[in-house]
């Protein structure tokens, strides 16, 4: 089981990134009959981008706009790739794309976080360039 997480697509003008990807899609795929996972927006990476601004100041600072998210948990990603493990032989060369229950944008994100915190959470879109800079300042 490929377990295959990356920002971007196949179209991504970073060379080597793109060649990488591809190469190791033909070979784990075709070549050896695995399976691959696709995971869409971590639940998690709410919490790792946004947690303490949340705790903090109630809102959470990101840079995708009106975009929709399912957001899955590890967790139920986990459950999908023990699944398979237990009984591969159907899912050799398949893919797989994982996603949360429900498709929304950051604004209904941030009602749902609100309800199940107790406290009023909102969501602010954030420049690109701003979040960029703030990732490498964290790093």
């Amino acid at each position: 089981v490929l377990l295959f997480y990356f920002c971007g697509d196949f179209t991504c003008e970073v060379q080597p990134h793109r060649c990488h990807i591809l190469n190791m899609m033909i070979m784990f795929l075709y070549c050896t009959g695995g399976v691959r996972i696709n995971p869409t927006f971590f639940a998690e990476d709410l919490y790792l981008f946004t947690g303490k601004s949340i705790a903090d100041e109630g809102k959470m600072y990101l840079p995708f706009g009106e975009g929709m998210h399912a957001p899955v948990s590890a967790e139920d990603i986990a459950r999908v790739e023990v699944g398979i493990l237990e009984d591969p032989k159907p899912h050799v060369r398949q893919r797989y794309i994982i996603t949360g229950l429900k498709n929304m944008n950051m604004v209904k994100i941030a009602k749902v976080l609100s309800k199940q915190l107790g406290k009023v959470v909102e969501y602010v879109d954030l420049p690109l360039d701003n979040w960029r800079q703030a990732l490498v300042e964290k790093a």
